[in-house]
């Protein structure tokens, strides 16, 4: 036990004091600045930018007239263009932000154009489809002889507060683009750390094995007390970090946030860090044992990429599908990604930011972590102790299941 914590202490000071390590610690908190803060901020001001200019092709006069009152109180100036292609040349010099094509037999029709130089300026376009579609609703009802003064705020439709309902039963309200912000800044923060370290433990081993310096440290250290050493370093080193930010989150939220009126989103909540914490403890170890059993089967660095692509995979599955389950926490497939060892630890944690589910899901998948976590570092420590000393030779897939299997 001795041998083994010497070998953690000189794998923590290795780490903590690189100079990446450093930058990278005080990189974190802009990130968990940008999370928390962020969403309350934009939430804070309109998506429409004031003084956009909308210029409209087609339609009555009257149209254009009722266009003018709506879209004024929402900053944006309406003017008339005959020609579709003079709109679309003060569309490209930047004089205008948008085009609004009404078709011939627009009141009938079911559609009506909007253009724009990038396409995806929704706040504009859903204020402008709001404000045109109302325009056209009073003059179809104009025309069919109903007096719109009282009919269309009869029909006008009311805005709409979102809430959630917690586990205890109380009401709160929900911010969809905070929790998402919170949820995307967790789970990027997990996959960095994790994947980072889990490389420098692979890439740590097979420089060792390479460069015959595993040979001079295994005649005073056992195989396993090597590996768990590198493995206890690594986690303390990244342990330290993820405590300077959650301080760091800590005091934005209860002193810096209040002192100076930031709006600072709710997901960010005490147990919400502390759930961070516990997952990337949980999924480091999974990782680390992985990277250190792969860094002992290659025979350089290119080959501890190769055989760790499908670890990078598994994290990046829930990335690439973070819109389907942030916005279906108990569908079946995200039940199950946050049951999957190699997934839960990102998917499960998405659930809790998001909804926390029953504590008995959470358990379980905690459960079925700590014994993945037992099964992948046996089998590294089996792989490590006989690989570790092969040189020269790439060991194929096959020799490692022989290995596995003793």
């Amino acid at each position: 036990m001795n041998r083994l914590m010497k070998v953690a202490r000189q794998e923590f000071r290795m780490t903590a004091a690189n100079r990446a390590f450093v930058i990278i610690t005080i990189i974190g908190p802009i990130l968990i600045l940008a999370i928390s803060v962020v969403p309350g901020v934009l939430s804070m001001h309109p998506t429409v930018a004031a003084g956009s200019v909308i210029e409209v092709v087609g339609g009555q006069p009257q149209l254009l007239a009722a266009l003018s009152t709506p879209a004024a109180r929402d900053g944006i100036l309406v003017r008339e263009v005959p020609d579709i292609r003079v709109a679309i040349g003060n569309l490209r010099s930047g004089t205008a932000a948008g085009i609004v094509e009404l078709p011939p037999g627009y009141l009938t029709g079911g559609s009506f154009g909007y253009i724009s130089r990038t396409g995806t300026d929704v706040g504009l376009s859903g204020t402008m489809r709001r404000i045109v579609g109302a325009a056209i609703v009073a003059e179809r009802l104009s025309q069919a002889g109903f007096d719109t003064g009282r009919l269309v705020p009869l029909i006008r439709q009311p805005s709409m507060n979102v809430e959630r309902v917690t586990r205890d039963g109380s009401i709160v309200p929900q911010d969809f683009t905070a929790v998402l912000f919170t949820t995307i800044g967790f789970v990027m923060l997990i996959y960095m750390t994790v994947m980072l370290y889990g490389q420098m433990i692979g890439r740590s081993v097979v420089a060792e094995k390479t460069s015959k310096t595993v040979e001079i440290m295994l005649s005073s250290v056992r195989p396993y007390q090597l590996l768990f050493g590198k493995i206890l370093g690594k986690g303390g080193a990244g342990l330290l970090q993820y405590a300077f930010w959650m301080v760091i989150a800590f005091l934005l939220r209860t002193l810096i946030g209040p002192s100076l009126g930031l709006p600072v989103s709710a997901a960010l909540s005490t147990s919400n860090l502390a759930y961070l914490v516990l997952f990337f403890l949980l999924a480091f170890f999974l990782y680390a044992g992985a990277y250190g059993m792969i860094g002992a089967a290659a025979t350089d660095e290119q080959q501890v990429n190769q055989m760790a692509m499908p670890l990078v995979l598994f994290l990046v599955v829930p990335l690439t599908a973070i819109g389907y389950l942030a916005t279906n926490p108990d569908a079946p497939f995200t039940l199950f990604l946050s049951y999957f060892p190699m997934t839960s630890p990102v998917v499960m944690l998405m659930r809790i930011v998001i909804e926390t589910p029953p504590f008995g899901q959470i358990a379980l998948s905690v459960a079925i972590l700590l014994a993945s976590i037992v099964v992948i570092v046996a089998l590294a420590a089996r792989v490590f102790r006989v690989a570790i000393l092969l040189t020269g030779t790439r060991i194929s897939l096959s020799a490692i299941v022989r290995l596995l299997r003793g």
